[in-house]
């Protein structure tokens, strides 16, 4: 009845922009259209009812309304159309909308049932989608994979904080790992994973490693130094991330003896930057002290280049939040004339 009545005001108006408070043909045409609009926007209008509308002549669903969800599904199906895909690897935000993130907010509405169906009809209708996370997760996985074959040529340089884009492959390959260990992954998966190249169902640490030393090789040829920060990328090697591993590695115990030598030898290198760093602050604390006779530098003096000044200052304020170690207090406090609070 409704839909006669919007025929029949556009025949007669030439227009299917109905204003809110006309009625024609016995029904309140206008608020049915704004309830019309309101439901596409929420995403609970049926992929029917749409066409039925957008068949009329002149209809339009005004505006774009950003936040909604029939908003953010268009920019997911614009983004299906171009890449024949909604399989996201990575974070695609377009027009203020990280796409991967609603993309797993959908599928988690539906695991708990609170999906309506017009929403699920119109996913469904995107290509490769699918609603159940792990199947999801698992396309992810693959997808990446291949890239990254794609780029380096083998998968297994792939350590396990290796990314592409913003999917964490390096863990995706290790619960898939874990998964075959307990005989739990798909004979169709266990396939797929094989005809990687260079697949190994084994954490190939020896490849991790080499290419570890060939890239903190290439950043000590460009610094003189083997202390990376710890986003440094080198030749889409995440350096910095490797070096703070070997760290932890070295804390742990689990590193070897020839490794510790090897990593040892290089230029720079500092199992522990932040103890270095304090070191060295205290080191040209002591230098001032010996020349001033004092620990008390002003803020922004400096020793040797070094800003003894701002350095003190760091101490004071880490210590009146109750982060400066013990031992740390004492050595400072066994210097002549150190005062934790300044007031010059």
């Amino acid at each position: 009845m409704a839909m006669t009545a919007l025929n029949l005001y556009r025949d007669k108006r030439g227009s299917a922009d109905v204003p809110r408070r006309v009625r024609a043909g016995g029904v309140s045409l206008g608020e049915w259209v704004a309830r019309c609009r309101d439901d596409y926007w929420l995403g609970v209008l049926s992929i029917e009812h749409t066409r039925e509308l957008e068949a009329v002549e002149t209809w339009s669903w005004g505006a774009t309304r950003p936040g909604t969800w029939r908003h953010a599904f268009d920019l997911l199906a614009e983004y299906s159309a171009r890449r024949g895909t909604t399989v996201l690897t990575e974070e695609i935000t377009f027009d203020g909308v990280d796409l991967q993130a609603w993309a797993a907010a959908q599928r988690h509405a539906y695991a708990e049932g609170r999906m309506h169906h017009s929403s699920i009809q119109w996913l469904e209708g995107l290509s490769d989608w699918d609603w159940d996370a792990d199947t999801a997760r698992w396309i992810q996985g693959v997808t990446a994979a291949k890239q990254y074959v794609a780029h380096r040529g083998s998968i297994d340089s792939a350590d396990r904080d290796t990314r592409v884009g913003a999917f964490r492959l390096g863990h995706w390959i290790q619960r898939c790992r874990e998964d075959h260990r307990a005989a739990t992954l798909p004979a169709e998966r266990l396939a797929a994973l094989e005809a990687l190249p260079g697949w190994s169902w084994k954490q190939p640490s020896m490849e991790s490693w080499r290419d570890g030393m060939h890239a903190l090789h290439r950043f000590i040829s460009r610094t003189g130094h083997a202390a990376p920060p710890q986003g440094e990328v080198v030749d889409d090697f995440a350096l910095g991330w490797w070096v703070t591993r070997r760290r932890r590695d070295y804390r742990a115990g689990t590193l070897s003896t020839e490794r510790v030598a090897e990593l040892e030898a290089l230029p720079g290198w500092q199992w522990d930057p932040n103890e270095h760093r304090w070191q060295t602050g205290f080191a040209a604390l002591t230098g001032y002290v010996g020349v001033q006779g004092h620990a008390s530098p002003l803020r922004g003096e400096r020793f040797d280049e070094y800003p003894v000044g701002d350095w003190v200052r760091a101490q004071r304020t880490a210590h009146v939040r109750g982060r400066l170690r013990p031992d740390r207090e004492s050595r400072l406090e066994s210097l002549p004339r150190w005062r934790w609070h300044d007031d010059r």
